[in-house]
């Protein structure tokens, strides 16, 4: 797993846990979401190089005015 992938997964929160609760998971809309998403596709072979390489540029310069994790709006 990369560091956006864990950053990511402390963005969600449960109040309680019930085993036999099938809670859905739904993340906010945010720029570590979107690079965990991104490792996940680089990972898997999902997107060509290139392409990972221009989306995580595009990622860097308004993720960087925000804030790393900063939610986008």
């Amino acid at each position: 797993m990369s560091q956006n992938e864990l950053d990511a997964a402390k963005l969600i929160h449960f109040d309680y846990l019930n085993a036999q609760d099938q809670q859905q998971l739904v993340w906010p809309a945010s720029f570590v979401v979107a690079r965990a998403y991104l490792d996940q596709l680089e990972r898997a072979n999902g997107l060509a190089p290139d392409k990972v390489a221009a989306a995580r540029r595009a990622l860097a310069a308004p993720s960087r005015r925000r804030g790393r994790g900063a939610a986008m709006r």
